[in-house]
């Protein structure tokens, strides 16, 4: 119960920061470089995210996972209105970097635990 709890958590999460963070940063009127400025913060947040779901929970993948679906929703439904090719490099990243972050998180966690 403690886990379903958790992936709730972690999507409830992922939503917010995927309606304010990824569909602000396709949506906005920006430059070509503000946007690459702002898609860069918000993969480095998802990376911390998965460092901090890998170090605090033991079924690593699950709570990243959950919590990139908020991003990826956001992007798809935007990407079917206006495709562009970079948006599904963009959803790769917003999928693989939480993965990454709560494997090393995972990792650092056994590390100082053993």
């Amino acid at each position: 119960m403690r886990n379903f709890l958790g992936i709730i958590a972690a999507i409830l999460i992922g939503l917010v920061t995927g309606y304010f963070g990824v569909l602000v940063s396709v949506f906005s009127d920006g430059s070509v470089s503000e946007r690459v400025i702002t898609i860069g913060i918000l993969l480095f947040i998802y990376f911390i995210m998965g460092l901090l779901f890998g170090f605090l929970a033991q079924k690593v993948w699950k709570f990243s996972f959950a919590f990139s679906l908020g991003g990826v929703y956001f992007l798809t439904s935007y990407m079917i209105k206006e495709f562009n090719i970079y948006y599904l490099i963009y959803v790769v990243f917003i999928i693989a970097l939480p993965l990454l972050g709560s494997y090393l998180g995972n990792k650092f966690y056994k590390s100082v635990n053993n």
